[in-house]
């Protein structure tokens, strides 16, 4: 393996692990906004409730 070639391979590497680390920070804010999400509709549907009564 050339010195370029293996630099090359550190760089591809390293590129690598930064998309995987946004890509499980990605889903961890996909799975965030979905906890909200249905905390806020459970907020509204006991709002509903509590107008209705």
């Amino acid at each position: 393996m050339t010195l370029s070639s293996s630099f090359d391979f550190t760089v591809a590497m390293q590129m690598r692990q930064h998309i995987r680390e946004l890509a499980l920070r990605t889903v961890k804010n996909f799975e965030s906004i979905t906890l909200n999400n249905m905390d806020f509709c459970q907020q509204l549907e006991d709002l509903r409730i509590t107008l209705s009564s």
